[in-house]
């Protein structure tokens, strides 16, 4: 591991303790002469000035390692974090504390210590259980060491570079169901799911059922047998979704780790939903950098998790902008899935805008839906067309998107 600082540091009272009885000793010598009381100050002085030199000394010829058992997580899980530390000096070393800073911009800090004692040749090994409570590129910023001179008078301090890093990704969720129309023919994959009818490709037929188009119907086989039949289409997963998060600052205004935890997870279970369909899926948002990802299939999941526990919320773009400039460049009928914490007036109109354009656009509400400014947001989004869902979830690991 690659030094980062070093520093020696007197330990408060008991520095200042043994500080004075060697000027004690001194003066005492220097006025009362005879070999006893300089004899006596130079032990206690060369014992003092062995055992500071010592410490300097050991804490550099320490060895120390840091591991985790799992490199990547979903929240919610444990993982085990291992320190050694190892004396291969023939001396013994009377007091080491090793810790490290486990930091997150999610998370406030963490802080693991040991302290031990080392004999000569001496490893010890230890062990502590994290709970992983939020999303999050996490970074295991250092490891500190810290020895004292056996009579605790000065503590040398050294922090030691790790490059260890975790991932923890939001939770995703089975969506029972995504109802979506396309009008972009974007391959054609047969699916299970309800996105699109081809109407030229009949998978079977079936009784009637309420609800069903006229259209469905079988007329010259309800003639023959005497009985509404109507036509099962094969359904295809040829649409192109795009799933939008709101990242602007501004518009989390408190419990923004909250929030994001849970539109992440909702991003995370569109995404996986879609590209387990082989959907054209889209992942777009603006935190430092603008970032816009596609995928087709399962095999990009992990890229689109990888982007998704970078988002902080801590955007400076609006989302008006975001939406505006980038579905400019998306095909006609693109559908459109907007994660958001708050309404403000001109994300109404881009979205507004975009519905008038053809897109269809769907608004993820996070929000305070009993604030009567975002009351009346929601219904005037209504009123223009936009459709507005809510993210839900039970404990058998599954979710929906329902309209409210």
């Amino acid at each position: 591991m690659r030094d980062k600082s070093f520093s020696i540091k007197p330990t408060g009272i008991k520095a200042i303790i043994a500080v004075s009885f060697l000027l004690i000793l001194f003066f005492v010598a220097l006025f009362t002469g005879g070999s006893l009381p300089y004899m006596i100050l130079y032990i206690y002085g060369f014992s003092m000035l062995f055992s500071f030199l010592w410490a300097i000394i050991s804490v550099n010829i320490l060895y120390t390692s840091i591991k985790v058992d799992k490199q990547s997580v979903v929240v919610g899980d444990s993982i085990q974090i291992s320190m050694d530390i190892e004396n291969p000096s023939f001396l013994p070393i009377p007091y080491v504390a090793i810790g490290a800073d486990l930091l997150s911009d999610m998370l406030a800090q963490k802080h693991i210590s040991r302290h031990i004692s080392l004999g000569p040749r001496h490893e010890v090994s230890f062990e502590d259980i994290l709970q992983c409570g939020h999303y999050g590129f996490y970074d295991m910023d250092s490891i500190t060491l810290r020895v004292e001179d056996a009579f605790g008078i000065f503590a040398v301090n050294k922090r030691l570079a790790s490059h260890l890093i975790l991932r923890v990704y939001p939770k995703w969720y089975n969506l029972n169901r995504l109802s979506l129309s396309s009008y972009q023919q974007m391959g054609n994959i047969s699916g299970k799911h309800r996105i699109m009818e081809d109407f030229a490709d009949i998978g079977g037929i079936r009784q009637y059922r309420d609800g069903d188009s006229i259209k469905r119907v079988h007329w010259k086989l309800s003639a023959k047998r005497d009985e509404l039949l109507v036509k099962d289409f094969v359904f295809n997963s040829n649409t192109q979704v795009c799933v939008i998060i709101d990242t602007y600052k501004p518009d989390f205004e408190s419990n923004t780790a909250e929030l994001s935890e849970r539109m992440a997870e909702c991003a995370a279970s569109i995404l996986y939903y879609c590209l387990n369909s082989e959907m054209h899926t889209g992942l777009i948002y603006d935190e430092r950098e603008h970032v816009m990802l596609w995928g087709n299939n399962l095999s990009t999941f992990t890229a689109f998790m990888d982007s998704i526990i970078m988002t902080k919320m801590q955007g400076e773009r609006p989302l008006s902008d975001v939406l505006l400039k980038d579905m400019a460049a998306m095909p006609w009928g693109t559908a459109v899935l907007v994660l958001v914490p708050l309404l403000a007036s001109d994300t109404l109109s881009a979205m507004v805008s975009l519905k008038d354009m053809g897109y269809e656009i769907r608004c993820v509400y996070f929000g305070d839906k009993h604030d009567n400014e975002q009351a009346n947001a929601l219904a005037y989004l209504k009123e223009c067309g936009v459709q507005i869902m809510d993210f839900s979830t039970n404990e058998n690991a599954s979710s929906a998107l329902m309209a409210i």
